[in-house]
Parts: C-alpha cells; structure tokens; sequence
C-alpha cells in the first residue's frame, strides 16, 4: 500500500509540475489590442458563467476585430461572445465549438464566410493541416484538456505526417526549447479572469484600403477550400442537431470579389443556412465606411469600422433570431462593463487618427495638451533648435517644458517626460541624458537623448518596457503611450533642424 501511495503522490507531483510548466511556456499574449490574444480568449471564455452567452462568433482575426460583442449588446441587449482566433482554422472552430457548447447553450452561430473561399498561407508544398500547425496551436492549446481536446489532437495528427497528438495535449512538448521567457508567463492567474472585450480584438490605427471590386463579372465557379469546407458542414451538422441557427458572415474587406460571393451563397443554399454578405452594394451604403479611417489593413477593421458592421449584425441577428431575454444581474453588470471598456478603447482611437494626421510640429504638440491619460517621452538627437520657430516654441510651453528653447541650447541633449499632463522629468544638457521612469500605474520607461556636443555615434532611445520606440532620427523624437489600452499608439520623429515635416518609420 505503501508503494502504490507513494506512485499516487509522485504521479500528482508530476502532474502539477507538467501543469505549471505548460502554464509557463506555452506562448502567451494576453494583451486585448493586437489581434494575438489568443491565450486571453480561450482562458476568459471558460470563466462566463454558464448558459449565459447566446450568440457564438468563430473565424480569424478579421472576425476578432470586425464583431465586437459589447456593441451587439449595447445595440441589441443580447450576449455574445467572440472565439475567433488568429487565422483560424474551421477544424480548430469545430472543435472549440463542441468545447463551448458544455458550457453554454448557444441560440446562433456565427461563422466566417472567408474560410469556404481562402486557401491556408504558407508553404504550398506542405498539406493545408501543417500549413496551419501555429494557427492550430493559438486556437487550441489554452483549451482545457478534455474528450473533446484529445478528439481534435488525434484528428489534427491523423492527417499530418509531421504533428504529433501529444504536442497538443501537452503543449510543453511544442514551447519547452523557449528562451524568451518573461514574467508575465508566470501569471496564472488569468485563469480566474474575464475577457474585457468578451473575446474580440481591437485595432486603434487606420490605413486607407481599397473597397472590395463586387462588380467585375463571374468567368467560372470559384472554388470552395474542400478541407475547411468539411469541417465548415461539420458545424453545421452539429449546430442543426442541437436546434442552433447558422450564420455565414462575410465582413467588408478588401479581398472580396462576387465569385466568392455567388459560391458561398450557393453552399449557404445548399446547407439550409443563412449568409450575409456585408461586401454587397446594398449593405456598404448602409454602412457608410470610410476606406480612409475605418480599416487598419485590407483584412481588419479599424474600431471605427467594427462598431458600424458590429451595430448593422446586431441589428440583423435581432431580427431573424428569437435573441434577448432576462439576463442574471452579474451578466448586466459584466457586458454593460464591456461596452464601457470598449468604448474607452474608441475615445482613444478618436484622439489617435488625428494625432498620426498632424504633419507639423506645432499642430502635433497641440494635440498632445489633452494628454490625460497619454505618458509623452521626448527624446532629442543632434540638433533640434536650428529652425524652431516662435510658433513651435510657445506649443512646447504650452505643454508645461521651462527649457528656453534658444540659440544657446545649439546641438545640446533634451529630454522631457510627462504623465498624464504634469511634467515629470525636463533636462537640457550638452552632456548625456540618461532617465528611467516607471509610473505610479507601473509602466517603466527609460529615455537617453545625446546631442551632437556628446560627440561619437550619438542616438535617441525610448525604451517602454524594454522595447524600443524611437525612431532615432535628428530633432525631436517623441513617444506617445496610452495609459488606456497599455500600448504605444505613436512615435513620430521632427527634425527641427532641417525643418522637415512628422516622420513615422519603423518604430511605430
């Protein structure tokens, strides 16, 4: 008895440890902005409370960022959480489906039009399932180990010839050779945590993109992708079984032509399921996008954008699904601070869109005087003073800085750190500056600022939290952090000194 009691105790030691180191080193972002929080998603869907979600999102990122859940509540008071994950495979939806289906007693699902028509990325000689190996593992491996995880790694490694089963049930296997361990692999706690955004991703830049061309006529059948579109029926089949309705959704982007259309209507036909194509000529002018401001790329929406298509799918999920009811209290409570999350996220945008539109000097450092929640660096290189005008020097009093920005500072260091509108750190030197702040919400910054007097190979650095943001360049490098979404949302470098316009590289 001793020996078997003693195998009981080792086998749960070992247990443990295999669960914390998997915890460790399984890659993790928990961030809600970039459209990489796949771990955040997963984990903060197991922590609703239970039959209290009524709609469920699935797709890649383009879904993430494109169907907000805190709209679709504020719009239509229903519940809805997004389990969209970075390019997405439809088999790592099935089964993430049937995981969620334990724990909520879903009225629709809704599904991603796009993977009926959109072949995997990557190497065209591998078979489509390896050609997804990372997407499947972001889906997959903050799933909790279950029936229904040990069906998906065996599917997954049925049809591969270079992943293995175990490397899903134990993702330690995949991530144990991982040398760029941080301390926030070592928080755990997220596991208690509840997703703010309730599963969606955000993004707070724009790009202009162009509209998607559904007016070039159809010259042949555009083929569905036969491996998604299985596991696409799958879901369906499942979902009918249950007596859930299916939507297809197709979002606006650019990438969307009629044949995808005219096929995905024809599956949609075939199946005995419902498909909005928000591409369509009729539902763009009733958005009423702007190709300017409301999309980050061809394939994702900007905030802006995903709040006009999220309010246009609420609206439409409300009229042709029995949607809304008596929700508990807490969920009120829960999905009312989701919006307000949300739209604290949208108030940054709105201040992000012209702060990255102001070219000049002047303008841009007018616009950083309502920084209450920003955290603005200043870092100078070479020379800043040569061209500063009259106008240019009363917008940096206006800021707060006492420096005499005159001849007599000619090819000096500057550096100015300001928290949420006071100034917490101005030095002008002809030496080196050198200063690390980290602020009272435990953000920790460190700025050098070298002028041409320093001599040598003389740089401008901004660090936050170990990443570098400064572009580097002659005049005044500035890095702007949002206190709100815990991310740098500009950095921007003027070379006052040749007088040249806002200048955005690789930093940013």
């Amino acid at each position: 008895m001793k020996l078997v009691l003693r195998c009981v105790i080792f086998a749960v030691i070992i247990g443990i440890i295999i669960f914390v180191l998997n915890g460790i080193y399984t890659v993790t972002k928990t961030g809600y902005i970039d459209t990489y929080g796949d771990s955040s998603i997963i984990a903060g869907f197991y922590n609703e409370p239970k039959g209290s979600i009524d709609v469920l999102i699935f797709g890649t990122s383009t879904m993430s960022n494109g169907v907000q859940p805190a709209v679709l509540w504020d719009e239509q008071r229903f519940t809805a959480y997004n389990l969209a994950t970075t390019e997405q495979y439809a088999l790592s939806a099935y089964y993430l489906l049937m995981e969620a289906l334990k724990y909520q007693q879903a009225k629709v699902v809704v599904l991603n039009a796009r993977w009926l028509t959109t072949p995997p990325e990557g190497d065209e000689d591998l078979p489509e399932i390896d050609r997804k190996s990372a997407a499947l593992h972001l889906a997959l491996d903050y799933m909790k180990l279950s029936d229904v995880k040990f069906k998906a790694a065996l599917d997954i490694a049925s049809q591969s010839s270079t992943q293995k089963a175990i490397d899903y049930l134990i993702p330690l296997l995949t991530y144990h050779s991982r040398n760029n361990i941080t301390e926030d692999d070592f928080d755990l706690s997220f596991v208690s945590r509840l997703h703010p955004l309730k599963g969606s991703c955000i993004q707070l830049w724009a790009n202009l993109v162009a509209a998607p061309n559904m007016t070039e006529p159809v010259e042949e059948v555009y083929d569905l992708i036969s491996i998604n579109r299985d596991y696409v029926d799958k879901i369906i089949k499942l979902c009918k079984s249950k007596g859930i309705e299916v939507l297809l959704l197709a979002l606006p982007i650019s990438e969307w032509n009629r044949g995808q259309h005219e096929a995905v209507q024809q599956y949609a036909d075939d199946m005995g399921v419902d498909f909005l194509d928000m591409n369509i000529p009729a539902v763009m002018d009733a958005l009423a996008l702007d190709f300017n401001t409301d999309f980050a790329s061809p394939r994702h929406e900007a905030i802006s954008g995903s709040s006009k298509t999220s309010r246009y799918v609420a609206s439409f999920l409300a009229e042709n699904y029995a949607l809304g009811r008596d929700y508990p209290e807490e969920v009120v409570a829960s999905f009312d601070a989701s919006y307000a999350a949300y739209m604290a996220y949208s108030r940054v945008y709105d201040r992000i869109i012209p702060l990255m539109s102001a070219a000049q000097f002047s303008d841009y450092l007018q616009l950083l005087t309502d920084i209450e929640d920003y955290i603005v660096v200043i870092s100078a290189k070479d020379e800043f003073t040569y061209r500063l005008t009259e106008q240019q020097k009363a917008a940096l009093a206006a800021l707060g800085l006492n420096t005499d920005f005159n001849d007599d500072i000619y090819r000096y260091s500057f550096a100015a750190v300001l928290d949420s509108g006071s100034v917490v750190f101005e030095q002008c030197s002809p030496d080196k500056i050198e200063y690390d702040y980290t602020s009272p919400d435990g953000i920790n910054i460190s700025v050098i600022s070298e002028g041409a007097l320093v001599g040598g190979s003389i740089k401008s650095s901004v660090l936050v939290e170990d990443k570098e943001y400064s572009i580097n360049w002659r005049g005044f490098n500035i890095v702007v952090y949002s206190k709100t979404t815990d991310s740098v949302i500009d950095s921007v470098n003027f070379d006052t000194c040749g007088g040249k316009d806002a200048f955005r590289g690789k930093a940013v």
